[in-house]
């Protein structure tokens, strides 16, 4: 159910127009409007542009911005302190309405509301290289702009005019097609200064009548969408498109990776599906060894020496790691699937015991079980010996260590799991390894994850007390799932995002 938007609301979504743009934030689309529109739009301004960066293209903001999802990233990024109604634009924004003599929620929908492009050529963070936007305005409203914004003629490129505002820091042309029956919509065009060149070589390319039906249409409501693309040296690197449903976003990017692909058999959908129920966060994915235990997982299981080295050597690269709530506190669980050879026990076990030292600073903590019946449980109590002041009000009341490989013929999985003490390891630790896939069973994904933002931030706002709560604002996320698939010289990442609406 639609709302009605607040002056602060407006004031973001006015900001966030460019902030999504330059983002690759998503709006909605069905896949054949994006096929047959913003496909298009973006060919015609690749043609026109061919050492652009960066395209992007926005359509029908105006129903974006009063969508229930799009009122909840509204409050979300309001309340991170990202997007507010103080800003320089917001009030930019404010002072634009009035001299156009509209409120600023009609303004904003009459000019950002139906297609807006941006294009960059050479674009840093630092701010070098050119820019532009252009955006479908009826023609009424461009003439309007121009004349209460003071602008001054300065040149005809292709036949249209050329005016200067802001003092000349801006130059904006309001292209029509000379011969193009049906609305009187005019193609706005704004660009700094600075972007002199990519300005008129976009007001040249877009004036040509057969590009028109491409970037404005005849009588046609555009859908909802976005979509983007980012090149370099005249080809394509990666692209975004999105979809919105009742509840939030999906969507689909593409990305050139040449040399990569897919080594293990996978993940599959269903597989992932047994962990995700209470989880706040699982990760799947084929993950070099080495790479995993001195980068990401450095900090959780510290692994000295040659250890990473020895451990990369009997790892297939399947991993899978959840945190999710227990009973009595929260547990990290974490599975690597192994060759199924003794020596990769013994490794399992010596790495464990890093862990435990590591945890509680007692070089005794655990005992070097050195691989021996690695089917049995191990289990290193932690209550009162945790040495991670950090990790305490996380894990609970009595923690405990456990761990075990599981070495089956077809199946090997070392499985390890730091959380409260549940009275049957052995079981727990055992279930995972069941869910977790065979040696050669596996799917079409390199990878899938799941987060619940929300709880997520509130376990951070626990263990780290900080003086601001993040979880309020993430709460607006219900959650967010992507998953990765690897075709020859291409990596595709499919991801949605369900917002909570207010009638949650």
């Amino acid at each position: 159910m639609t709302t009605t938007l607040t002056q602060r609301s407006l004031h973001t979504w006015v900001w966030r127009v460019l902030y999504i743009v330059a983002a690759f934030v998503a709006s909605r689309a069905s896949a054949t409007s994006y096929q047959s529109q913003a496909s298009e739009a973006i060919e015609s301004i690749v043609e026109v542009a061919p050492d652009a960066g960066i395209v992007i293209v926005l359509d029908n903001a105006a129903e974006q911005r009063q969508s229930e999802a799009g009122q909840s990233l509204t409050t979300m990024l309001d309340t991170l302190g990202i997007t507010g109604d103080d800003g320089a634009f917001s009030e930019g924004w404010s002072e634009l309405a009035q001299k156009i003599g509209m409120r600023e929620d009609v303004a904003f929908d009459k000019f950002f509301g139906q297609r807006v492009l941006f294009v960059s050529e050479g674009l840093t963070i630092d701010g070098d290289g050119q820019w532009a936007i252009a955006t479908v305005v009826d023609e009424t409203l461009a003439i309007r702009m121009i004349k209460r914004l003071g602008g001054k003629g300065r040149d005809l490129i292709a036949d249209q005019p050329i005016f200067a505002i802001e003092g000349g820091a801006y130059r904006v042309s309001p292209i029509s097609v000379r011969g193009v029956a049906g609305r009187k919509a005019r193609l706005f065009v704004i660009a700094p200064r600075q972007s002199a060149e990519l300005f008129a070589d976009l007001v040249k390319g877009l004036s040509k009548k057969e590009r028109w039906a491409d970037l404005v249409g005849q009588n046609r409501v555009l859908s909802p969408q976005f979509a983007g693309r980012l090149r370099a040296e005249g080809s394509d690197v990666a692209q975004i498109t999105a979809l919105m449903n009742e509840e939030g976003w999906n969507g689909q990017a593409m990305f050139e990776t040449p040399g990569f692909e897919q080594i293990t058999p996978g993940w599959s959908g269903k597989t992932f599906d047994k962990f995700t129920d209470d989880a706040w966060l699982v990760l799947a994915d084929e993950v070099d060894a080495m790479f995993l235990f001195k980068g990401p997982m450095a900090g959780v299981i510290p692994v000295k020496g040659d250890l990473p080295d020895r451990l990369s050597e009997h790892a297939t690269d399947r991993v899978l790691m959840k945190i999710g709530p227990v009973e009595n506190g929260t547990a990290i669980t974490a599975a690597i699937e192994l060759d199924g050879s003794p020596a990769a026990a013994k490794v399992a076990d010596e790495a464990m015991q890093g862990l435990a030292v590591f945890l509680t600073g007692n070089p005794e903590a655990t005992p070097d079980y050195d691989g021996f019946l690695p089917n049995a449980a191990r289990v290193a109590k932690l209550d009162g010996v945790l040495h991670d002041d950090l990790l305490k009000p996380m894990l609970g009341e009595n923690p405990n260590l456990s761990w075990f490989v599981l070495n089956e013929r077809e199946r090997c999985w070392w499985v390890l799991r730091l959380g409260p003490a549940d009275g049957d390891e052995a079981r727990t630790l055992e279930r995972v390894a069941q869910a977790l896939p065979a040696r050669g069973e596996g799917g079409r994904l390199s990878s899938m994850g799941i987060a619940r933002p929300g709880l997520l931030a509130g376990m951070i706002d626990r263990l780290l007390v900080p003086d601001r709560s993040i979880a309020p604002p993430m709460e607006q996320v219900d959650t967010f799932r992507w998953s990765s698939k690897q075709r020859p010289g291409q990596t595709e990442i499919g991801f949605s995002l369900r917002m909570n609406s207010s009638q949650d």
